[in-house]
Parts: C-alpha cells; structure tokens; sequence
C-alpha cells in the first residue's frame, strides 16, 4: 500500500466654422481613445490540490508549530483584509507643494512605495498564510498526509510522480478555485486518488490579527462530482469560503502570485496587455486596476463622443454655409409673394362684396311677397303644438289613475289571502285541542304504573355478602400470581439458554465440517483479518442475495484467485496489494451503487455498517495498454511470462488484475540471473507509462522522466515470501477448538432436558389452580351485575315518575282554545271590512278613468284636424317659394365666400407685417417701393411671383424648376440648424468634463504605475545581468488605455538584439528563466500573502538555476517578505540556503515501507549530518 511521508529541513531564525477648422480643432485634441478591453482567461474559483507532509515519521494528527522569532517592521492589509494607504508624506517626504496637490501623484522618478503586510503575528506568519495542510485520498496521497509550510520560503522537492505539484492543486482547490486553474484537470473528481470514491483537502489560514486561524475543509465525492465544504469545522457554502479567502487578498488566478506547473508555458503566452493587468492586480497600489479600468471606460466613451461631435459639427458648418446665400434673395421674394396674394385678395374681396349686397335685396324683396301664407302656415303649427301639450297632459292623468286602480286590486288581493290565513289556523286550533286531550289521559295512564312499580320493588342482594366472598377470593389467590410470573422467567431463561446452545453446537459442527474446504480455510483466514470482508461473502453466497444483482458479483481475489504453479505465488502476491486482495469485481455501475449501499452505507445486509472495497469499470479490452514486451522477446530476455499468465480467476477477476494492476504487462523471472537487467529495462521502457518486471526475488518499476533526455527511472524492490495466497492444510489448533466447542454444546443441551420435565409438571398445576379461581371470579361478577341491574331500574321508574307529573302539570296549565279561537274571529271580520272599502274606491277610481278616455279622445281629434291643415299650407307654400329659396342659397353661398376671403386677407396682411418687420433696412426699403409701385412694383398675379421666387431658389439650389419642396427644405434647414446648434454646445461641455475626468484618474494612475514599472524593470535587469544575459522591462504606452502594455525583452547570446518575449520565440528554458526572474523581480511588492511557482527552472542550464536559486533566496526570507512556495524534482549541490528556509521532501510511492520504522527521511538526515560531525 501506498504511503507518503515527509521532513523537514528547519532551522530557527537568527537575531462654429469651416469644416478645415472643424478638422483642426479635432486634431488638436487629445490623442487618447480607448477600446473595449480584452478580456482575461482566468478560471473561476473552485478546486484542486496535494501535498507532502511536514509531521513526524508516523503521519499523525498532530500540529507541529514553529515559533519564530523577529519583529514585523511592515503590513500589508488592514486586518479586516483592505489594504492600508500610505499618507502623501509617507510617499515622497521631498515633494513639493505642487506636487501634493490632487492630481499629481507620484513622481515616476520616485520608488513605489512597499506594500504593507499584515501584522505577522508570534509565529511568523502573516494573515492569509497556509500554516497547515492536511490530504486524504487526494491525487498520489492516500491515508492522512499533513504538513506545516513555514511563514517564509517553502521549498519542496522529491522524485517525480511524488505528489509535489499535488501541493499547488490542493491550496488552489482547497480554496474555492476551479481545476482549470491548475489546467491539469478538467472536473473535480479526477483529484481524487484512483479507486476511492472520495477525498478530501483541509487547510489552515492565518487568521487576521487578533482572530483566530481559518480552518477550510473540502470533501470531494467522485460520484457525484461535488464537494462539500466547513469553516472552522462547521458546515459553510462556497460563497462564505470564498469571501473570507478574497478578504485575505489570496491571488490564485493570477499568474503573478500562483503558477502551476501546467501553466507556466501560458505565462510566457500572455499578450503584454495581460500581463499588465495582471500585474497590476498582483502588486503595487492597490487602486491600479480599478483607475486602469476607468480610464478605458472614460476612454472609450470620449472615443465616440469625440466621433459624434465632429460628425455633428461639420454638419452644422454645412447647413448654414448653404442657407447663407439664400437668405437675402428668398426673404424677399417670400414677402413679395405674400404682397402679391393679399394684392389679388384684395380685389377679389371689393368684387365679392358688391355681388353679395344685390343678392342679399333681391332675397328679402321675394320674402315680403309670400308673407301672409306664411303667417297662416304658422297659426297652424301653433295650434297643432297646443293640442299635442294637452293630449300628452291628459294622458297622464289616465296613466295615474290606471296605476291607482292597479294598487287598489292588489291591496284586495293581500286582504283575501289574510282571510285564507286565518281559516287554516281555525282548523288547526281545532286538530290541536283533540290532541292534547288525548296526551293527558295516556300521562296519566304513566303515573298509575310507574307508582305501582315503587310501592312494590324487585328484592336486591346485600352488597356487604358480594365483597365478603371478594374478599375471600383475593385472600386464596394472593401468592398464586406471584409464583406464576416466576415460573414464566423460568421458562424464558430455560428456552433462551436451549436455543443459544442449540445454535452453538450447530454453528460450531457447520464450521468443524467446513475445515476440509480450501475455499472454507481461506474465508476463515480471511475472517480474521477482516470479519466484514467474510460476512459480505458470506451473504453474496446466500441465494436470496445473489439474485438481487443483476450480474454476479465477483468475490475478492484472497478467495477467488488460485495460482496453479505455488512457484509463482511470491511473485504474484508482490504485484496485489492488501487492500487489491480484499476488492469486490461488479459487473455494472448499478451493482456497484447497490452493493456500497447495503453493506457501506446501510445496515441492511450485515446487521451493522461494514468497511469494504468494491470495484468497476466497463469491460473494454481495447482500453488495456498492450504488454511491453512481445512473447518471443520477453522469452529472449529470460522472462518465464506475465503475471497474469500463472493465475486463474473469474473472468470479472481477470479484467480487474488487467485494468486496475497491469498484471498482463508485468514479466516475472523465477531465475533472476537469466535475465539482463539492463536490456529489460531499455525494453520495457519504450512503452508508455510506467511498467514493473520481477527478476528471481527483486521488483523493478521503469518509468520515464517528463523532463530533459525523459531518461528511465527505475526502482526497485524485494520479492518477499507470500502471506495471503498460500493456504495450508487444516489448522489443528482451530480443529480442537471447534470440537470442544460441540462437546460444551452437547453437554449443555442434555443439562436444559432435565429441566424440561420439571417446568412441565409445575405448569400442570398452575393450569388447574388458575381456572378454579377464574369460576370464583366469574360467579361474583355476575352477582354484581345483577344487583347494578336492579338498582338501576327502580332509579330509572323515579326519574321517569317526576318527568311525566311536569310534563302532565304543562298539558293541564295550558292556554284555552277556545280564546285563541275569538280573536281569529274578530280580525276575519276586520279583514273583510277593510276589503269592503277596497272594493268601493276601486270603482271610483274606474268612472274617472273613463272620463279621462273620452276627453282624451276629442283632444285627439282636434289635433290631426290642425295637424293637416300645415301640412296642406306646407305644401302650397313650397310651391310658391322655390324663387326665394334660391335666391337665399345664393345669397349664403357668395356671403361664406366673403367671410372666407376676409379672413385670409387678414391673415395674409399680417403675415405680411411680420415678414417685413424681419428684414434688415435695405430689404424694407425694396419692398417697400414695389408695393407702393414706386419703381418695378408688386406682379399682377400670384403665380408671376412665385415663379419669380423658385427661380431664385433654383439657382442656388440646384434643383428642378418649379420643385413644390424647395422652400419647405429650406425651412427644415433653417429648424435643423437651430437644433445642431444646441446639440453641439452640450458635446462640447461633456467632452471637457470628460477630458478633466481623465486627466485627474491619469495624474494618479500614471506616476504610480511608471514607479511600479520602473522599479521592477530595475530588479528585472539586474537579475539578467548577473547571468551575463540582458532583460528589460518597458510599459508600453497608446492612445487607447487599452492597449497599455508591459513589454519583456531579453537577450540570452552577445550578438543577440534585444527581442521581446513572445510564447513561440525564445525556447522553453529561456521562457522558464524570463518568467522566474519577473516573478521574482515583483516579489517585494506582492499584496498577496502568499505566492508559488512549481517548476519553473526545469529546462535552465546550471549556472542560471544556481543564480535565481540563490536571487530568490535572497529576496524571499527578508523580514517583510511573504510566504513563498518553490517545488522543483531537482536541485544543484552547494546551493545557497537560508535559516528561514523550510525544505519540505516529499517520498511518496507503491513501494514505501509499511513499516514507519523503515523509509524515515527525517531519521535519515538526522543519522547522516551525526556522520558529518562526527
């Protein structure tokens, strides 16, 4: 089985305008513009990781503490996670006033002043820093794994396929973040050790000052690929975990602060752009990013403001050069057509007029005429509308009186049915009477028996003789119960002790009979090792459970592999681990689910929850890599064959040894001298992946390096003799104790026989004496009964007495029929008088109706005689009046032609007065002469001058003659210019307010991002030049903030120009080492409280890993440096090492002692620096 272990190397610290003016004016304006920003391809937060221990050999619980000593002399965040600014004296105690006044910032000569760490507290670390680190079942870690990272530089190393870079994915997922991140993995649970369904990452962060430590724990379930989270070992979401890490200031999606082995080829690939943000992000003032992002934005929006308001300018410009020559010519033609129609207008109003004054006399001569037939016309109307007034008057007041008649009848109809009332409750006091007569006599009848039934009651027994025999009765029986409950437990405890020695004898003769089964021998080896393992075997065995599945599951390899040559059982033995021994083979997922379920997760099956390993995965033989080597070679090499050539298993068995083991792929030798070493190996090697062979009794694993020439790696092992596939013959130390077993059981059976015989003659007794006193019991029930019987029947006859008298007192006291019955009398008589009077005013009401009628129809008459009298007028009248009709239509028509042309003269001369009192003194004085006729004067027709008007609007205009749109284009124009001009005053006071927004964003950004840069540049060249190569760092400044970019340009030969870095054209080393020393050259000026890099000096030569080895050290254990994480596979002798340092080694693999005692990396280096000073 695979185990990890750790130690640590640690020492304690020592003490308006043309369009060319148009154009001019915005090429003098400011250059800068801005695009959208790019976006970043960073991943979101969510997943990954793995590590080494910093524990004691035995990989315990226990924290180890480092105390540390040393005074903090800077913080770099607020305790609540902000980040503290320094005061502008704090920045440049030499400036000037000037140059502290808003705006100015900080000078770029000046260095960018050092962000401040958090308070480090007494052990060293500052807050967001990983103290701790804890894995279970997490990439190549399988049981617990922890260890503690020191507050300054961490430095982890350990062969390859250790599990270092397994440290970078745990804090990066253990934090929240995604796996691609990492870009290792795409989904969560390929971070899970193979074969286990779940792991899980607990890590501790510093907590801010004065709180206590972060503890951040996230388990990862394969099946359904999600995790579940704690805080401080309670439950929490991944919102709550990810804003107590962002208050931290944790940076793990930035290059800058956190490079994963598998993205540090993408470092060199960002665009310089990228990099600038980044880095802006990762150190420097904290405000960089987000001035950044408002310039762009600020940028941006001035970009297409500028745009727009040129647009709109040069337009304006346009419009009012063209109109400008129209003005003078047009305003004055306009007038004169307007002169023209009120001129025409006028003339035509004098004609008009006369016209209508002659039309108007010749009407009222023909009116006259026709007078007196008019007047008589009249006098009809009048008379016909007198007699409609009254014949509407008269008849309503026959529609009243109807009304009144209708009332009347319906009061009399209410008056009958109260008469009909009052019969029925006649009859009913009738009925009723008979009735109650009847009632009394029956009451009556009651009484005399129920009085009868008191005077002479039934006899009734004494209560006193019913409990003296009760009393007798409990006296006989007082000791019976108790003497039987105790034969009852006596019998209980006989029969459990029968049945448990019956079981023990069957138990123990079942598995007496089962020691000559080889596959019983091994199931009980098993049972002792692992009693869960058994019984689910057991239980898988039972029919009823069997067919629960849908394919037959297949029982661990410890009692289903068989190897027929026992030659080769060492040899196979090596190549299965325990845990592989004890794993069951499903045939399908639903199996899979199904088995965990009963056994793992449940009690169903074993009665408890059992511990056990199931396995599967799809049968696919094409999935399996093919074996190393071919049979005639392996042959040559000396090879007898591959493992899984010597094993017979079921076939669910044999996919497992191939898929999960490699068994097909693994050569066993059982002469080892026949085979060459060295040629295996080289043969076994030019497979992909990793690959084992045995060689007599030694194991040997060949893997390829990822890195350099990817030489062969190989270790080894030994062939140690077999303990779980050799099953002996019976064991006679259990064969004895199985038969003394059934001796003890026999024995114990014949003991509880005896006992039989006895129980049963006590029981017969019992029996008897318990169904005398049950007769007894019986009797003195039914006496009791009896006598409750009888004493309840003669209360029942007084209850029932006393009733009757109060309810014959009631029918006796009743009120008399013959009362009720004189009161519906007198109002039947009421009734029928009131009706009487009813009946008299409806005749009344009748004859007046009918008086109304008459008079209503004479009325009638007198009016259609007037009514056509009109009529016959009407139509003589209109005969005669057909010559003043048409004299009045003519006489309307010209005086609406008059009132219409007066109007619009009026409004003509006005519109006239308007337009001349617009015009400049010459225009007036033209005008004036043409309407006074003084020179050309005004043209004998509208049309004339409107000609006159378009010619001049066509020759400015360019247009066709006579074109009915010119002047309303004209006047469009005119109202467009008006509204330009606004518009265009208004962009212009925004892009003034833009462009001072701008200014005061850049006076702050720029000079304290020139000081970041130049302060990293400076580090940057340095480091280049103390390997002999150049490097420089260079922002890269446009007009679009943008576009804004950090520029790398590197020199690695001497007849080299410097080139920038690109992810195509310097080489993967070269990359590495430009990278590194960035990294390193922003070290001082992180925000973030902890940073790592893995592997980044794969691929550099000797000398330059020895200088950014030595740099790095330098820089990252100074008093007011952050935590730092190196992992590299390898290191050079002689390396410059630091007493801050924490060298972490990671051993980790399938060959790792079992025994702490053996493989202790600790121990080691302690026994060899013993040897050194010795």
């Amino acid at each position: 089985m695979a185990r990890a272990r750790s130690t640590t190397n640690e020492v304690e610290e020592r003490p308006r305008k043309s369009t060319a003016n148009v154009k001019k004016e915005r090429h003098s304006r400011s250059k800068r513009r801005v695009v959208d920003e790019e976006e970043e391809d960073d991943g979101d937060g969510d997943e990954g990781v793995a590590s080494a221990s910093n524990k004691d050999e035995s990989c315990g619980d226990e924290e180890e503490e480092e105390e540390e000593s040393g005074t903090p002399k800077r913080s770099r965040t607020t305790a609540n996670g902000g980040f503290v600014k320094k005061n502008r004296k704090a920045q440049a105690q030499t400036s000037t006033a000037d140059e502290e006044k808003e705006g100015e910032g900080i000078k770029p000569s000046q260095a960018v002043p050092k962000p401040r760490t958090l308070p480090r507290g007494d052990d060293g670390y500052i807050p967001g820093s990983v103290v701790r680190v804890k894995l279970y079942n997490f990439l190549t870690y399988e049981g617990p794994v922890e260890f503690s990272p020191g507050p300054w530089l961490n430095m982890i190393i350990g062969a390859n396929g250790t599990g270092k870079s397994s440290v970078a994915c745990a804090i990066a997922i253990g934090l929240g973040w995604s796996p691609k991140v990492l870009g290792r993995a795409e989904e969560l649970k390929d971070f899970v050790k193979i074969g286990n369904d779940r792991g899980w990452i607990e890590l501790e962060l510093k907590g801010p000052a004065g709180k206590k430590n972060l503890i951040i724990k996230r388990e990862i379930n394969t099946k359904t690929n999600g995790s579940a989270w704690h805080l401080n070992k309670e439950s929490a979401t991944l919102a709550e975990i990810k804003a107590k890490v962002e208050a931290l200031n944790v940076q793990v999606t930035n290059f800058c602060s956190f490079l994963p082995q598998d993205k540090v080829a993408s470092f060199a690939r960002m665009t310089p752009q990228q990099l600038l943000l980044q880095t802006q992000l990762a150190a420097g003032d904290k405000s960089l990013p987000e001035w950044h992002k408002e310039l762009i934005e600020k940028g941006e929006e001035l970009q297409k403001h500028l745009g727009s308001l040129d647009g709109d300018t040069i337009e304006l410009q346009q419009l009012e050069d063209k109109n400008k020559e129209l003005e003078r010519d047009v305003e004055l033609w306009e007038i004169v057509v307007l002169g023209t129609e009120y001129k025409v207008l006028k003339a035509r109003y004098h004609d008009i007029k006369t016209n209508r004054a002659k039309l108007h006399a010749k009407w009222k001569e023909l009116r006259a005429r026709d007078q007196p037939l008019v007047n008589l016309k009249e006098e009809y109307a009048e008379k016909a509308e007198s007699l409609l007034e009254k014949r509407k008057h008269e008849e309503g007041l026959a529609s009243r009186k109807f009304r009144d008649l209708v009332k009347k009848g319906n009061e009399c109809e209410n008056e009958d049915n109260q008469a009909d009332d009052l019969h029925k409750r006649l009859e009913v006091l009738k009925t009723t009477d008979k009735q109650r007569k009847a009632r009394i006599a029956k009451l009556r009848e009651e009484i005399t028996t129920l009085e009868e039934t008191l005077a002479n009651p039934p006899q009734v027994e004494d209560v006193e003789a019913i409990n003296i025999d009760a009393d007798q009765l409990r006296q006989d029986s007082s000791g019976f119960h108790e003497e039987y409950s105790a034969l009852e437990e006596r019998k209980r405890d006989h029969a459990d002790k029968t049945g448990k020695f019956r079981f023990q004898l069957q138990s123990a003769q079942t598995r007496f009979a089962d020691l000559g089964n080889v596959a019983m021998q091994r199931l009980e080896n098993l049972r002792k090792a692992d009693a869960d393992c058994a019984d689910t075997i057991e239980w898988l065995r039972k029919p009823e459970n069997a067919q629960r599945f849908r394919i037959p599951v297949t029982e661990p390899a410890y009692v289903s592999l068989d190897i027929p040559n026992l030659d080769y059982v060492d040899h196979v033995e090596a190549c299965i681990s325990w845990g592989q021994l004890k794993t069951f083979v499903c045939g399908c997922e639903e199996d899979y689910k199904l088995l965990n379920r009963l056994v793992n997760d449940t009690n169903e099956a074993l009665g408890r929850r059992g511990r056990i390993t199931a396995w599967f995965r799809p049968v696919d033989m094409q999935q399996l890599q093919p074996p190393p080597m071919v049979d005639n070679v392996m042959k040559q090499f000396g090879f007898d064959g591959y493992a899984i050539e010597f094993i017979t298993a079921p076939q669910g068995m044999m996919w497992y040894l191939q898929k999960d083991l490699n068994m097909h792929r693994t050569a066993i030798a059982l002469d080892g001298t026949r085979v060459n070493q060295a040629q295996a190996i080289d043969a076994v090697s030019t497979s992909s992946g990793a690959t084992a062979f045995i060689a007599g009794r030694q194991t040997f694993r060949v893997a390829r390096s990822a890195y350099g020439r990817r030489l062969a790696q190989t270790s080894t092992g030994a062939v140690i003799p077999a303990r779980n596939l050799k099953h002996g013959t019976v064991d006679p130390e259990l064969k004895a104790t199985y038969e003394a077993e059934i001796q003890e059981a026999t024995q114990k059976l014949a003991e509880q026989k005896a006992g039989d015989d006895e129980i049963s003659a006590l029981q017969k007794d019992f029996d008897k004496r318990r169904n005398e006193f049950q007769k007894r019991e019986d009797g003195l029930k039914k006496r009791r009964e009896k006598r409750k019987q009888l004493e309840t029947q003669i209360a029942n006859a007084r209850v029932k007495l006393q009733g009757t008298k109060t309810r014959l007192t009631g029918e006796e006291n009743a009120p008399s029929v013959e009362v009720e019955t004189k009161n519906i009398k007198q109002k039947l008589a009421y009734v029928a008088e009131k009706r009487a009077k009813l009946v008299m005013q409806s005749a009344t009401i009748t004859r007046e109706i009918l008086e109304l009628q008459s008079g209503l129809t004479r009325t009638a008459i007198q009016w259609l005689q007037a009514h056509s009298n009109h009529q016959a007028l009407e139509a003589l009248a209109n005969n005669h009046n057909s010559a003043l009709v048409r004299a009045h239509q003519a006489f309307i028509a010209i005086n609406e032609e008059f009132d219409e042309i007066k109007k619009t003269a009026s409004e003509l001369a006005r519109n006239v007065e308007t337009k001349r009192d617009a015009l400049d003194d010459e225009l007036k004085q033209q005008w004036k002469l043409m309407n006074e006729g003084a020179s050309v004067g005004l043209p004998d027709s509208v049309e004339i001058a409107q000609e006159q008007l378009q010619e001049r609007k066509d020759k400015v205009e360019a247009i066709v003659v006579n074109d009915p749109d010119a002047i309303r284009q004209y006047e469009e124009r005119l109202k467009k210019i008006s509204d330009l001009r606004d518009v265009v005053n208004n962009k212009k006071r925004r892009e003034e307010q833009l462009q001072r927004t701008i200014k005061k964003i850049r006076d702050k950004w720029y000079p304290a991002l020139r000081a970041l840069i130049d302060n990293v540049g400076a580090k940057f060249s340095k480091a280049f030049d103390d390997i002999g190569c150049a490097g420089e760092i260079r922002l890269a400044e446009h007009e679009q903030y943008a576009n804004w970019a950090i520029e790398i340009y590197v020199k690695f030969r001497e007849n080299e120009q410097l080139q920038l870095l690109t992810g195509f054209r310097q080489s993967g080393g070269e990359r590495s080492l430009t990278t590194i020393m960035y990294l390193m050259s922003l070290t001082e000026l992180l925000r973030a409280p902890f940073s790592l890099v893995d592997e980044i000096n794969q691929g550099m030569d000797a000398k330059a890993e020895r200088v950014v080895h030595n740099q790095l050290v330098n820089v990252t254990c100074k008093d007011d440096a952050g935590q730092y994480f190196l992992i590299t596979p390898k290191l050079l002798p002689n390396l410059k090492y630091h007493p801050r340092m924490r060298v972490l080694c990671v051993s980790n693999g399938e060959w790792t002692p079992e025994d702490s005692r053996f493989g202790n990396l600790k121990g080691l280096i302690k026994s060899h620096l013993k040897k050194i000073a010795a």
